[in-house]
Parts: C-alpha cells; sequence; structure tokens
C-alpha cells in the first residue's frame, strides 16, 4: 500500500485529506500492525477476499476463489474481515463460524482450539477494519490515474468521477472506525499474550 501511495500524493484534496496526509495514515496504520502484530499473523492471503470472488457449484458442496491477482503474504486479519465486512444479516455468526473452521474447531471436546482462540481470531480480524477501507481508499485513488486506456474524453471524465466518489466512500468509512483503533489493537495484543502466558 506503501509504495502506491506515493502515486496518489496530490490526490488526497479530491477526497477531502490535506496533501500528504494519506501516506501519514498509511505509515500510521502499517506502524501498529508491525508493532502489535506477531509472524503467525500473516499469512498466504487471497488479498481480496469478499462474496463475489468466492464461487459454489450449483448440486455440488465445492467452493471455488476466483480472482487471485492480489494474492501474496498478507495479515490474516485483512482477508478474513474484508469477506465478512459487508456480509449483511448473520454476518457476525458467518464470521464467527468461518474463523471456528479456519482454526479447525468443532463442537468436540478433543477440538484442537477453544471459544477463546476463535474469539481472538474474530476479533483479529475485526480490527482490520480500517486498514480494508484504507486499502480500498487508495486502490481507487491509485485507480484515478490508470484505467483510462482507449477511453474518450467523456469517458475519462466520467472514470475519474466514479473513481473519486469511491475513494471518498472508502476513506470517510476509514476515517468513521479509525478512532481509538491503536488502543483497541494493543488491547487484542495482550489478551494474546496472556493466554499464551496461561499456555491456552
Amino acid at each position: 500500500m506503501g509504495e502506491i501511495v506515493e502515486t496518489c500524493e496530490g490526490l488526497e484534496e479530491k477526497v477531502g485529506l490535506r496533501r500528504g496526509s494519506l501516506r501519514k495514515e498509511v505509515e500510521r496504520v502499517m506502524s501498529c500492525l508491525e508493532s502489535n502484530m506477531e509472524t503467525e499473523n500473516i499469512v498466504l492471503c487471497h488479498g481480496d477476499l469478499k462474496p463475489s470472488n468466492v464461487m459454489v457449484e450449483e448440486g455440488e458442496k465445492i467452493v471455488k476463489l476466483i480472482d487471485f491477482e492480489l494474492s501474496g503474504v498478507g495479515w490474516r486479519g485483512f482477508d478474513l474481515y474484508k469477506m465478512f465486512r459487508t456480509g449483511g444479516e448473520g454476518r457476525e455468526e458467518n464470521m464467527e463460524a468461518f474463523c471456528a473452521s479456519y482454526l479447525n474447531c468443532d463442537d468436540s471436546s478433543d477440538s484442537p482450539c477453544s471459544t477463546e482462540l476463535t474469539s481472538l481470531l474474530v476479533e483479529e480480524a475485526r480490527l482490520f477494519e480500517p486498514v480494508t477501507w484504507l486499502e480500498a481508499g487508495v486502490f481507487f485513488l491509485y485507480a484515478i490515474g490508470e484505467g483510462r486506456e482507449g477511453l474518450t474524453e467523456e469517458e475519462e471524465g466520467e472514470w475519474e468521477k466514479e473513481m473519486e466518489g469511491l475513494a471518498k466512500d472508502r476513506i470517510g468509512e476509514y476515517l468513521k472506525c479509525v478512532e481509538g483503533w491503536e488502543g483497541r489493537v494493543e488491547d487484542w495484543r495482550n489478551r494474546v499474550n496472556e493466554m499464551k502466558a496461561r499456555g491456552s
């Protein structure tokens, strides 16, 4: 995200930010994550895990993921939260069930994980809400200057207006949920450390 932000400098005003403030927000988020997340939180990620990139075969119980161009090593909480960010009704229950399955938990007494571990993973995923909005805002700002090949002047204007609107919306969502975020991340880290100290 940091490298792309450099290409967005000068575009922040389009989404109501002061010049250079987007870079500061990205640095703030990355610093907090790097201080509080451990290597166990970094996994091979889809990068754009969302319902529209999950296909279910009719009549089969086969789930397939598509759209892997953003895949790579990343924060698992980012991938998990992005899947449920706009989940609507039943989102919380689905996220909890998904996280339990991710951890290979089930209702049996010999399950390798606990309710506490599932709860910590759900909380970890929720902590990435501002990150998912910031990433999307940066993406749409970046897109203002991209994807114009073959467009007429009128279409370019429409493209820029659409990308500006999407970027402004996503940055607005980020600003709504980032208040007190670092404290929530540190509280989560302390809970993880307490659980590790107990040997859970």
